[in-house]
């Protein structure tokens, strides 16, 4: 038996379906997905509802001062941060789940072994990386946003804008063909056993 041609790093042969990720791990990817997406868009829509609807409403009633603004404040002060804060859990998530999920374990043989790192130098790992520093960077405009009184003096439109531009950062790395919410079973479907080699008989 010997190899045809130089032999390959990477063999052609899919690894055993026994071995692939359980269900549990691909679903656990798909609720972090969802909930990441739908703490983006809970942040966006609380921002957009108070500056373009509540604020300009209770101004031309001039109810600004008033109860009714007052508990809506305290809502939006605890909302904002929460939703905040799924978003970074969710992101967290997402990649234990992938590295589970390309490794062919489940969640805690990902967190045991060296799975992490590995996905962190993978493609997917550095647009996640980006997406964190993206993501922690947003903490601040949300503090802004979350307090009664400026935040170092910046206005709330200013803090709307640098948040707007963060997001919108978040948005295009998250659609990413290597982040978007089908990559963790695309990753399944593509992973090749790394020890096997292809091999052809020469007579």
């Amino acid at each position: 038996m010997f190899y045809v041609g130089r032999p390959s790093a990477v063999s052609a042969v899919a690894v055993d379906p026994n071995q692939a990720a359980p269900r549990s791990v691909e679903l656990g990817y798909g609720v972090a997905r969802f909930a990441w997406f739908a703490a983006l868009f809970l942040l966006v829509g609380l921002v957009a509802v108070r500056r373009l609807v509540w604020t300009p409403t209770m101004r031309e009633l001039e109810l600004l001062d008033g109860e009714v603004a007052g508990r809506f404040r305290r809502r939006f002060a605890r909302a904002l941060p929460a939703a905040w804060a799924v978003l970074v859990l969710a992101h967290l998530a997402s990649l234990a789940f992938q590295a589970a999920t390309v490794q062919g374990s489940g969640l805690a043989g990902a967190l045991r072994g060296g799975a992490l790192g590995a996905e962190l130098g993978a493609r997917f790992g550095r647009l996640w990386l980006v997406s964190l520093v993206l993501t922690a960077a947003l903490a601040l405009p949300v503090a802004g946003l979350a307090r009664r009184t400026r935040l170092g003096g910046v206005a709330p439109d200013a803090w709307i804008g640098l948040g707007g531009l963060l997001v919108a950062g978040l948005a295009v790395v998250s659609w990413s063909p290597a982040t978007g919410s089908g990559s963790a079973g695309r990753s399944a479907r593509r992973r090749w056993s790394p020890t096997a080699c292809t091999r052809a008989p020469t007579g």
